[in-house]
């Protein structure tokens, strides 16, 4: 997993792909998530609205940097599907996000509503794993999406004391098992080219064939298959 933290300038995904090239050629999957609470109204180096900045522009940033190395990793395996792009999104993008997923309009200035900017950029990450698999599927590549599931991280650290412990009581669950979700995503067998290009992948390791969204999976279709002008 490589993540951009969040106030950093997109400038410095290329020190991150050096790095990123230098580590062993078996490991062929990348996951893109980034596990922090942030003050509201945060942007990035650039100026977009930092949820988006950091969860989509930068990881796509990365995505495409590192594309020659996924598409040779790809070409030399034997194995379908054993190259991959893993997206993170969350429960709040199925919950919390508007029609289509993003607006549009707030990418830059952003609402000012943490919730709200979160729940837009897992959107995005999880058009993003469509349009990657759309994108690069035809070098050998295989793009999903996935809910890690309700997990009592540091993503919840701004929240209020007791709304905290009411959360952690009722509905969050240990850390560990979000990552078997995302260890499956990015290394179990079943998952293939042929069957699975754009999936979503439920808590703890349950496939969909996309986001429980239809208009997030709709946002992701281009305009011109869609026909929205």
């Amino acid at each position: 997993m490589m993540s951009i933290p969040a106030q950093a300038d997109l400038h410095r995904g290329r020190r991150a792909l050096t790095r990123r090239t230098r580590l062993p050629r078996h490991r062929r999957y990348r996951l893109h998530g980034i596990p922090e609470s942030l003050p509201p109204n945060t942007k990035t180096a650039q100026g977009p609205e930092v949820f988006v900045g950091a969860h989509c522009v930068a990881h796509l940033l990365l995505t495409h940097l590192l594309l020659p190395h996924l598409r040779a990793a790809a070409q030399s395996s034997s194995t379908s599907g054993a190259v991959r792009i893993v997206w993170c999104s969350s429960w709040l993008a199925e919950n919390s996000s508007p029609k289509f997923g993003i607006e549009m309009d707030k990418l830059a200035s952003g609402t000012g509503n943490n919730m709200r900017e979160y729940a837009v950029s897992k959107a995005g990450d999880g058009i993003l794993s469509i349009e990657c698999g759309r994108l690069y599927g035809e070098y050998g590549i295989l793009s999903v999406g996935l809910n890690p599931g309700n997990l009592n991280t540091n993503a919840f650290k701004g929240v209020d004391g007791l709304l905290r412990v009411v959360l952690n009581w009722v509905s969050l669950y240990n850390p560990r098992l979000g990552a078997l979700t995302e260890l499956y995503a990015g290394l179990s067998g079943e998952l293939t080219m042929e069957g699975h290009q754009g999936a979503y992948i439920m808590p703890w390791g349950r496939v969909q064939e996309s986001t429980p969204r239809q208009d997030i999976v709709d946002g992701a279709r281009p305009v011109e298959v869609l026909g929205v002008v």
